[in-house]
């Protein structure tokens, strides 16, 4: 019997494992703008790992500027978890994913925001009652506040909070085979106080994105752009 339940466990953590090198890759092909690659990854994998790919895939459309790719790679991405959701309702990571993928798409397609923006919130606000302590929701939530106008139910300073959340909740998530994310909220945390005037303390913030992420271009581009700025004073 203890046999049985060791391999049982043993199969898990082999998933898990495999889940998260999945998520990595994905995650090192969008650091890099590599499209041709992101776009392999969506094609050969399936459920949450694959609406990560195709979400990665909106993102770097975004950068582009290529609007028609960037919308049909989001609601490629919504479709799959929303039937991720339909056989599982619970399932936790495919709601805070789901509710970054709308939220991307009202914020370039405002028009959209009537239609998406009580549906993100109620994703949010079911993950919470769930897992209050997911970094990932806080991250999400978060970006969602910080972008949202006042007069619509956003908060800049509630965003940090969430953001200081995330990072303090991101070192025991790194098990959890859905890993991603820790360098953004160091970015978003620095964004936050470069918005304030506070550069000498964005730069610690997006030095830390780097350290956890090596790969993070984003990051280092904020790095350059923000050590110019000072140097320019």
């Amino acid at each position: 019997m203890k046999k049985v339940i060791f391999a049982v466990a043993l199969s898990i953590s082999l998933n898990v494992f495999a889940e998260q090198s999945t998520i990595d890759n994905i995650t090192l092909a969008a650091n890099n703008m590599q499209v041709e690659n992101l776009t392999e990854l969506a094609a050969h994998t399936s459920g949450y790992d694959q609406a990560f790919a195709h979400y990665k895939l909106g993102a770097a459309y975004l950068v582009q500027q290529n609007f028609a790719k960037l919308t049909q790679h989001l609601t490629l991405s919504a479709d799959i978890l929303n039937q991720q959701l339909k056989h599982n309702p619970k399932d936790v990571e495919s709601m805070i994913l789901l509710a970054q993928v709308l939220g991307l798409h009202s914020g370039f397609a405002p028009e959209k925001a009537k239609e998406f923006g009580p549906k993100t919130y109620e994703l949010l606000n079911k993950a919470g009652q769930l897992a209050p302590k997911n970094p990932r929701l806080k991250l999400v939530h978060g970006i969602i506040k910080y972008h949202t106008p006042a007069a619509y139910g956003g908060n800049k300073q509630v965003a940090v909070a969430m953001f200081n959340q995330a990072i303090n909740n991101y070192p025991d998530d790194v098990h959890s085979g859905y890993h991603w994310g820790y360098d953004e909220a160091y970015i978003w945390h620095g964004l936050a106080k470069v918005e304030q005037g506070d550069t000498k303390g964005a730069l610690l913030d997006f030095n830390q994105a780097v350290e956890i992420n090596p790969n993070s271009n984003w990051a280092k581009g904020l790095i350059a752009q923000n050590e110019q700025n000072i140097s320019s004073l």
